[in-house]
C-alpha cells in the first residue's frame, strides 16, 4: 500500500526543524514539504529542510494559500506514483505529533477506503480555540447530518477516491479544508482518531486571520442555506406558473405542478452540488437515491400544501408553508438524527 505525506509550511518557526527531524525515510513512501510562498526571508529554512534528504522540496513564488499549497503537492504526487492509495496531510507548526501521524496513517491502512480525521479533544483546547471549534462543528452537523469531533483538524488521510474532489473543491485558503470535507462526507466514510491537542506557545505560530478566514469558513453553510432559499423560491414561482397559466382548469393540476416544479429543483440540486457549492463528484448510485428522496419528499410537501388549502389558504400560499415547514423539519432531522441517518441535503 502506498502512502504519502504533504506538509504544507508558510514563513517557517523554531518549531518546524525539530519536527520534520522526527520522520525517517520508511514512513511514507513519499514525503513533500510544500513552501507556500514563504518569501527569500526564509530561503535558509528551507535549505535546512532541503539537507535532511527525507523530502521532495516544493517553493511556490506566491503565498496562495494551504489549500493551494496542498492541490499542488497531490498533482505532484499523482505524477510521481501513479498507483498512489492514499495520503496524509500534517500541519508544520508542531501542532501534530510524529506519534499522532503514525497513528493516523495506521487507521488509513486498516480502512482504505474511509477519510480518516485526526480529531483533537475539546476539553484540552484554549477557550479561543474552542470557541471556534464547537461553532464550526454545530454548523458542519447542520450542513451535512454527520457529527464530527474536530472539523478544523489539519491531519487528515484522504482515499484515492477523494483524490478528484480534493482538486476540484473550491477555494485556496481555510474555506478549502472545510467545503473539502462537507464534500467528502457525502461521499466516504469518516473515521475518527484521537489525537493529542497541541498549542506551542499559545497558538502564536497561526496564520489564521480571526475575521477574514471567519467569513471563508463560514462561505459554505451560507452558501448551503441560500441555496436552499433559491430552490425553494424557484419551486413556488415554477409551481404557481404551471398551476395558474398551463394547467388552469385540469382537478389535478396542483399535483402535476408540483411534481413538475420539484423534478426541477432536483435538476438544478443536483447541478449545485455537482458543480456550484460543494463540487461533489456525481455517483449514478447517489443521484438515484436522491431522485427518489426528492419524489418522496415532493409528495410530502403535496399533502402539506393540500392540508393548507383546505384550511382555506391559496395553492401558492400553501405551497410556500408547506415548503418552509419541510425545510425546517429536515434542519431539525439533521441536528437530533445520529450521523448517517439524517438525510444528506436540507432542499425541498
Amino acid at each position: 500500500m502506498k502512502i504519502a505525506l504533504i506538509v504544507p509550511i508558510y514563513q517557517p518557526t523554531e518549531f518546524v526543524m525539530p519536527f520534520l527531524k522526527r520522520f525517517n525515510k520508511g514512513d511514507f513512501d513519499k514525503m513533500v514539504v510544500v513552501d507556500d510562498g514563504s518569501g527569500s526571508d526564509f530561503d535558509k529554512d528551507f535549505e535546512e529542510v532541503r539537507s535532511l534528504g527525507l523530502f521532495t522540496l516544493i517553493r511556490l513564488p506566491k503565498n496562495k494559500g494551504k489549500g493551494k499549497a496542498m492541490k499542488v503537492a497531490l498533482r505532484y504526487l499523482k505524477k510521481e506514483i501513479p498507483d498512489l492509495d492514499g495520503f496524509l496531510t500534517a500541519d508544520g507548526d508542531g501542532q501534530h505529533a510524529y506519534e499522532d501521524i503514525l497513528k493516523v496513517r495506521a487507521e488509513f491502512r486498516a480502512h482504505p477506503d474511509s477519510l480518516i480525521l485526526g480529531a483533537r479533544q475539546k476539553k484540552d483546547m484554549p477557550k479561543k480555540s474552542l470557541t471556534g471549534s464547537i461553532w464550526s462543528t454545530r454548523y458542519f452537523k447542520l450542513m451535512t447530518g454527520v457529527k464530527m469531533e474536530d472539523t478544523q483538524t489539519g491531519l487528515r488521510a484522504i482515499p484515492k477516491s477523494l483524490f478528484s474532489s480534493f482538486l476540484a473543491s473550491p477555494g485556496n485558503r481555510y474555506e478549502f479544508e472545510m467545503g473539502f470535507l462537507a464534500g467528502a462526507a457525502r461521499e466516504s466514510r469518516v473515521l475518527e482518531v484521537p489525537i493529542q491537542t497541541i498549542y506551542l506557545k499559545d497558538n502564536a505560530s497561526t496564520h489564521y486571520r480571526v475575521f477574514r478566514d471567519s467569513m471563508r469558513i463560514a462561505y459554505f453553510p451560507i452558501a448551503y442555506l441560500l441555496s436552499g432559499i433559491l430552490l425553494g423560491a424557484i419551486d413556488v414561482l415554477f409551481f404557481r406558473f404551471l398551476y395558474m397559466d398551463k394547467l388552469s382548469g385540469s382537478p389535478l393540476a396542483p399535483l402535476y405542478s408540483s411534481l413538475s416544479a420539484s423534478f426541477l429543483v432536483f435538476f438544478l440540486y443536483e447541478l449545485l452540488t455537482h458543480c456550484g457549492v460543494f463540487f461533489v463528484k456525481p455517483r449514478f448510485k447517489k443521484v438515484v437515491i436522491d431522485f427518489f428522496a426528492f419524489v418522496f419528499l415532493s409528495l410530502v410537501s403535496f399533502g402539506i400544501a393540500l392540508g393548507f388549502h383546505c384550511l382555506g389558504l391559496s395553492w401558492t400560499g400553501g405551497m410556500i408553508l408547506a415548503d418552509a415547514c419541510l425545510y425546517l423539519l429536515l434542519i431539525l432531522l439533521k441536528c437530533v438524527l445520529p450521523s448517517g441517518v439524517a438525510p444528506a441535503y436540507i432542499f425541498s
